[in-house]
């Protein structure tokens, strides 16, 4: 236990508690940010909405500012678990009462208050005290969404730089395929508290007495990452061209002039991809009718498709990398991640900041479905969800035959192989050759940033997943590096967590 000296136990006596309307200090557009649902913001702010009027809302006000049923029930989800909070204004201050009641509490207090950031040994022990002291008289107790919630909230409070993300997201459901479960490093801790109680046995039996967990969602139903895509085809504009058939007849069965393909290939843009987004058309299928995009050059064909869907995010991950990468590099190194590493050398300290990722985050289990009844459960190492990633061999002729081993491994797990990136790094740590791999085809890149850049672009554009053993990876990319958030994207606590750490607002 943390024990501090009768000195500073005087000291931390003397502090004040956070103000019980820090509520208040949150505009309308961080609230709606920190909730997904940013997209919203100019509408608020046109309608001259703040923290105070959104609680005055009626059903029919909502419905006119946020049309989308799936956005409006997280929003009413949200507005309520916020009125309960700023409704009891002793509660705002009441983490702060637990974490002085102690000197467990009072040593993180002291430790971590002013600076406003955590690290993850001093998150558990957070964890660890708030989770006892709400079982300490009954260790049966059910602790609601709105108990989770409002401690997560009131630890952003008191700690300045920590998310509440981190400490618990709600289970949402907006349709029976669009299912997020519960999570957080409190729900975490008190799911571990429970076990240990039935494995002490002072309960008898688990039941899933957390209303937040309660849900029956099953992450093989979950929409894939890029279903979004669906959403961006709906909003392009079909092709004014009276030969739209005679032209994406000519791709199916041409592949130059390359002038040409491109050309048709701008202009079947929609009529394309609502093909690719049919039930019947698999991303193997697409290859085999399109066999431009099997080409050397048909990544680019699919970065067209990208810039076309999704506009506003085509320069985003290079506008962003800069910055982030002088965070990640700097993390790493304080985590003894990074020793030595050539300053000069940009392409070599990019490959250093995008492998640090997988060893920045903790991993989860990977869960498979073989003959429809017995599932499969797989933890990968953290240099297994590196390789899901970024795949590194040692000369070009590994190539292939690491891309044979990594599809037979799936296979016997009864996972599908998903677009990667594949590095060739010779023994100095130098990158002499890029690659990305998509339904078995290598497509070569001129820089490392450029592969994970163009493999992100192309699962979306593809409908594609991201590998299973490194989806929190790339989700990370998606989420900081790109700035493109959907609604069906799943949160990762680990995520949320490497963010906070990294001091990135999103």
């Amino acid at each position: 236990m943390y024990l501090i000296s009768s000195s500073n136990v005087k000291k931390i006596s003397r502090m004040e508690p956070p103000p019980v309307d820090e509520a208040a200090e949150k505009t309308i557009s961080d609230y709606l940010r920190s909730w997904g649902l940013e997209a919203y913001i100019p509408k608020f702010l046109e309608e001259s909405i703040d923290v105070e009027t959104l609680q005055m809302l009626s059903e029919a006000d909502l419905k006119d500012l946020v049309p989308i049923i799936g956005h409006r029930a997280k929003l009413t989800t949200q507005i309520k678990l916020l009125t309960n909070i700023m409704s009891n204004a002793f509660e705002n201050t009441e983490l702060y009462g637990i974490l002085s009641s102690s000197n467990e509490g009072k040593g993180l207090l002291l430790q971590y208050q002013e600076k406003g950031l955590l690290n993850n040994a001093a998150r558990r022990r957070l964890c660890n005290l708030i989770i006892t002291h709400e079982l300490k008289n009954d260790a049966e107790k059910k602790i609601p969404s709105s108990r989770f919630y409002q401690l997560a909230y009131e630890i952003s409070k008191i700690f300045k730089q920590e998310s509440s993300s981190v400490y618990f997201i709600p289970y949402a459901s907006f349709s029976p395929l669009q299912k997020t479960s519960a999570k957080g490093k409190l729900l975490d801790q008190y799911r571990q508290r429970r076990r240990d109680f039935i494995k002490s046995g002072i309960i008898k039996s688990f039941e899933r007495r957390c209303s937040s967990s309660s849900s029956n969602s099953n992450e093989q139903y979950s929409p894939r990452p890029s279903t979004s895509a669906q959403e961006a085809i709906s909003h392009l504009e079909g092709s004014k061209s009276v030969n739209i058939s005679e032209k994406l007849l000519w791709l199916q069965n041409n592949c130059d002039p390359w002038q040409m393909v491109e050309s048709y290939w701008e202009v079947t843009t929609k009529e394309r991809l609502n093909d690719l987004a049919s039930k019947n058309m698999t991303i193997s299928n697409y290859f085999t009718k399109y066999k431009a995009i099997n080409l050397s050059g048909g990544i680019y064909l699919l970065l067209k498709d990208f810039k076309i869907m999704y506009p506003d995010y085509g320069d985003k991950f290079n506008e962003n990398w800069p910055l982030i990468k002088s965070k990640l590099i700097s993390i790493a190194k304080k985590k003894g991640l990074i020793n030595e590493i050539d300053e000069s050398n940009e392409e070599q300290t990019d490959l250093a900041a995008l492998t640090s990722l997988p060893f920045l985050m903790s991993t989860s289990n990977v869960t498979s479905t073989k003959k429809a009844t017995k599932k499969t459960h797989w933890r990968p190492s953290k240099r297994e969800v590196l390789e899901g990633f970024i795949t590194q061999v040692a000369s070009p002729a590994e190539v292939a035959v690491e891309i044979t081993r990594k599809r037979d491994k799936l296979m016997k797990m009864d996972l599908q192989m998903q677009p990667f990136v594949i590095a060739v790094v010779s023994p100095n740590e130098s990158i002499t050759a890029r690659y990305i791999v998509i339904n078995n085809i290598t497509y070569e890149m001129p820089t490392i940033t450029k592969a994970v850049e163009a493999c992100l672009k192309a699962i979306f554009v593809l409908n594609a997943e991201y590998p299973k053993e490194s989806r929190h990876v790339w989700q990370f990319v998606q989420t900081v590096l790109f700035e493109l958030k959907t609604k069906y994207d799943k949160s990762f606590t680990a995520v949320n967590t490497l963010i906070s750490d990294l001091g990135i607002k999103t």
